[in-house]
């Protein structure tokens, strides 16, 4: 469960993307890192009104390699990754990525 609501996380995000409010703002207002209001923002701009929402089935380890694979091609980073796909938050990639390292997977050069 997360720690707020999927309501509250879009109404921030709106804040910030009608220009009405920074994140940095918001974090003085609210004792929110700025970083958090960002990612949420970031994942409402690419997500729209399916943003936080869980998915529709759990993840396979072939639908995480995939994932990781496209952000390594892409060369897109770990937040914006995060995003796109609509995780919960970057450290979910992390936990992956430490996954597929014990299991040997390899990653392509960088």
């Amino acid at each position: 469960m997360s720690k707020y609501s999927r309501t509250f996380k879009i109404a921030l995000a709106k804040q910030c993307l009608d220009g009405d409010s920074s994140p940095k703002a918001l974090e003085k207002q609210l004792s929110i890192s700025h970083s958090q209001i960002r990612y949420w923002k970031n994942v409402y701009s690419l997500n729209g009104e399916e943003s936080f929402l869980p998915p529709k089935h759990p993840r396979t380890a072939k639908d995480k390699a995939d994932i990781l694979k496209r952000m390594w091609s892409e060369n897109w980073s770990l937040a914006y990754t995060s995003a796109f796909y609509n995780l919960p938050s970057p450290g979910t990639l992390w936990v992956w990525l430490r996954e597929f390292d014990q299991l040997g997977t390899p990653r392509p050069p960088t």
